[in-house]
């Protein structure tokens, strides 16, 4: 089974073959942006309106308010999920609780190696960010 996002939609689908879809969540919130993580068996998106949807089995997705206004640049790392936003960085180990951080770099794209171990984001001027423990963020050299 397959999870879809029609990006600037608010839906949701399922697929087996890419050639047939269900819609199987609808909401409010635009530009849903779709991640899975392995360690928590979840699969996560995050919108540009700042709720955060989760669901074990990719039918059933609970919404989380953030109090952010842009939780898209959501990403898995390898036992946690982050959302990177201008001055803050969402983390949560369980998929229900979130805990908020300081982040004074600005990300609008966020990546994470498994070869690495490492998280990387870059902001809007081009600086590339990277860290460790997704707590301490390092500036790469260019």
């Amino acid at each position: 089974m397959a999870i879809l996002t029609i990006y600037w939609k608010s839906y949701i689908y399922i697929t087996n073959d890419f050639v047939t879809s269900t819609k199987v969540y609808e909401t409010a919130e635009k530009n849903l942006k779709l991640t899975y993580c392995k360690k928590l068996k979840m699969f996560f998106a995050g919108s540009d309106e700042g709720t955060i949807f989760s669901s074990a089995d990719g039918l059933t997705w609970e919404e989380y308010a953030s109090g952010k206004t842009y939780t898209q640049n959501i990403v898995s790392g390898e036992n946690e999920m982050l959302v990177v936003g201008s001055d803050y960085i969402l983390r949560s180990v369980n998929g229900s609780t979130w805990t908020e951080y300081e982040y004074s770099y600005g990300g609008v794209n966020s990546a994470y190696s498994d070869t690495l171990k490492r998280y990387a984001t870059v902001n809007s001027d081009g600086t590339i960010c990277y860290s460790e423990d997704d707590i301490t963020w390092n500036v790469a050299t260019q």
